[in-house]
């Protein structure tokens, strides 16, 4: 799972809906490259691409292409702890570096997991999730909140509908 090591300014983001992409966040922050590509394939079906800034990590999307399974059971991240105005930054390690006699960058393009994917609706929040971990701290940007659990495993991405 993408692990992520810190935060970074962001204070908005967008959420697009519809028959074909039942979900899709956007993080309101600017990327001058092509950016790095986490496919997370569900154990028990589903499939979601995060899209990370290759600089410095920055979680820029999250998009459910098919739709993993419901999850009965919802850990509310009401009572955590919740920095306002950012996404998570995510450790680039799994994309690896390649050195080159000018400059660094990213070995591939596309890294691999498989997770506990599930999207689940309640109470006006639809949350898209990657780990049956509890969540430790929330980082909220506008309608969107990333759990994240004690050892920085992304936990969930909600949404809260408006």
């Amino acid at each position: 799972m993408p692990k992520v090591i810190g935060s970074a300014t962001c204070q908005d983001s967008s959420f697009e809906s519809d028959p074909w992409i039942p979900f899709k966040v956007t993080w309101s922050v600017s990327i001058e490259e092509q950016p790095l590509y986490a496919r997370i394939s569900g154990r028990h079906g589903g499939e979601v691409e995060i899209k990370v800034d290759p600089r410095d990590g920055l979680l820029l999307q999250a998009i459910v292409i098919e739709p993993p399974p419901t999850d009965s059971s919802w850990l509310d991240f009401d009572a955590l702890d919740t920095l306002e105005g950012v996404t998570a930054v995510i450790d680039l390690a799994p994309w690896g570096t390649k050195v080159t006699p000018d400059y660094q960058e990213p070995a591939t393009r596309v890294t691999e997991y498989v997770e506990d994917l599930t999207l689940t609706h309640s109470a006006g929040v639809t949350r898209l999730g990657f780990s049956s971990k509890p969540a430790a701290r929330v980082l909220a940007a506008g309608a969107t909140r990333i759990g994240v659990s004690m050892d920085g495993s992304l936990v969930a991405i909600d949404i809260e509908e408006g």
